[in-house]
């Protein structure tokens, strides 16, 4: 099994709310990164970048992000949520609360 981080950067807007500008993946034989100016908006530019983390080569890697339960998560899942209406997603939520 492999191993790879994944990150999201943000700046914040005039109403003070977190915008992501970057986002990308690292594994042991290289990154890549996304760009804000490549993309309509930050939804398309973090759902292209899952996209490309989610491929067979990279099957039997464990990705970590940092800040997955109170920031970069909730990014992710605001962006999945707002292009729900293009795609066909399921949405399966595992966490150790109880």
């Amino acid at each position: 099994m492999g191993f790879a981080t994944q990150d999201i950067e943000t700046f914040n807007n005039d109403k003070k709310e977190a915008i992501p500008y970057a986002i990308g993946f690292k594994r042991n034989n290289g990154s890549k990164m996304f760009y804000l100016d490549s993309y309509n908006n930050p939804n398309e530019m973090i759902l292209d970048c899952l996209e490309n983390m989610l491929v067979k080569e990279n099957h039997n890697f464990k990705f970590y992000a940092h800040n997955m339960s109170k920031f970069d998560g909730i990014l992710l899942l605001k962006s999945l949520m707002n292009l729900s209406n293009k795609h066909d997603f399921n949405f399966k939520v595992h966490s150790n609360n109880r």
